[in-house]
């Protein structure tokens, strides 16, 4: 059986996470094994899923790139993934310590990219951050979005 490595912050924070939670009954009716990867815990206000997944905590990024990712490698390979979709494209600096870990692991990634993050980094003041997270983009076979707007912003 194939497995899949979904990368949320929490699954339960708000739309970001609702939606993609959707997509944990879908791959696992495709026939993939789905794993969760969250900077936070469970807790009891999580959104529900019809579907059978393991979760892994990975915790707060604390900012140290290179142990996020030797983390991220290390649980990718434990878990046997063999493909990643990443949902948490809101932090420059984790999103290529997760990649990189990916990469490392031999797993390819996509980032799912959600018009949210257009929004923040259009924001004054984010040009650093917004390049930054265009260069940890070129570490994953895709960017995916969902709307023109989104496309347009890349």
């Amino acid at each position: 059986m194939r497995t899949l490595g979904l990368f949320y912050f929490a699954l339960g924070k708000g739309g970001i996470e609702r939606g993609a939670s959707f997509q944990i009954p879908l791959f696992a009716s495709l026939g993939w094994r789905v794993v969760v990867f969250t900077n936070r815990p469970s807790a009891s206000s999580d959104y529900a899923t019809q579907a059978d997944f393991e979760h892994v905590c990975l915790g707060e990024f604390d900012g140290d790139v290179v142990r996020r990712r030797r983390r991220v490698a290390e649980e990718l390979r434990t878990h046997g993934v063999t493909f990643v979709i990443h949902h948490d494209a809101y932090v420059p600096a984790s999103l290529e310590a997760d990649l990189l870990g990916a990469r490392d692991a031999g797993t390819k990634a996509v980032v799912f990219w959600h018009s949210v993050f257009s929004h923040f980094l259009l924001r004054r003041g984010r040009q650093r951050e917004t390049r930054d997270l265009w260069e940890a983009c070129r570490l994953a076979e895709a960017v995916v979005t969902l709307t023109r707007t989104d496309a347009t912003f890349f």
